[in-house]
């Protein structure tokens, strides 16, 4: 396996169990360090939905992230952004599981500073159908053929509510992200705005999502596929 080929199975699934990725892991230095990199990155995304945050300090972190320029936003470098989901991030759960919708907007927020634009980076092809079914089987739903056939980009990801799925769908307008949330209830369909970039938290007639995209027109066909395509497990319809 080739470096190129190791870096995108690495970035799709990095505890993949695939004999020939296991093999490249350890067969030079660059391999190494690229899967110690992500191990390291997965290892803090969960971690910073696992911490108990001071109340109050959400609220406070949120105000200054609105006080922000949009233009100075996103130039911010990642670790500044790694930084400030660790600490909102982990105070959106720990609030949001107390009945406070902002923190949902904070946890999509933030998550997506995280890692949303390097998966993006990363959705160049179709995902393979198995790779699809695989990953949503994993949080006890499926996809339709419609839907996997506009995904770019798919692994599993932490939720407020345990594991969820990090979708890329393309969309005529470019890539749209989609936060798939399997056991979040959302109650009324609500948009925000982000850096540069529009957000909708929707209920499926299967499940929740949290949308990311260019446009609110993207977002909400993105919205429509979904509301059509996610699916029970193993109930695929052609």
């Amino acid at each position: 396996m080739n470096f190129s080929d190791f870096k995108r199975l690495l970035g799709a699934d990095p505890y993949s169990q695939d004999p020939g990725f296991l093999r490249a892991r350890n067969s030079s230095g660059e391999f190494t360090e690229a899967a110690a990199a992500a191990d390291k990155f997965e290892h803090k995304l969960q971690q910073a939905l696992s911490l108990d945050t001071p109340a109050g300090l959400q609220a406070e972190i949120l105000q200054n992230v609105h006080a922000v320029p949009r233009w100075r936003m996103t130039a911010w470098p990642m670790a500044l952004a790694a930084s400030l989901f660790m600490m909102v991030g982990a105070a959106a759960v720990f609030t949001w599981q107390q009945g406070q919708v902002t923190d949902l907007e904070a946890y999509v927020l933030n998550h997506y500073q995280l890692d949303g634009n390097r998966l993006l980076e990363q959705a160049r092809e179709p995902a393979s159908m198995e790779r699809i079914q695989a990953i949503m089987a994993s949080v006890n739903a499926s996809t339709d053929k419609n839907l996997a056939a506009q995904v770019y980009f798919i692994k599993n990801c932490p939720t407020p509510d345990g594991q969820g799925a990090h979708l890329v769908v393309m969309t005529e307008q470019g890539p749209v992200t989609v936060f798939y949330l399997p056991a979040t209830d959302i109650q009324d369909q609500k948009s925000f705005e982000m850096p540069g970039m529009h957000a909708l938290l929707v209920d499926l007639q299967h499940g929740a999502a949290a949308i990311i995209g260019p446009s609110m027109d993207s977002v909400q066909s993105v919205a429509q596929l979904l509301d059509r395509g996610v699916l029970p497990a193993r109930e695929i319809h052609t």
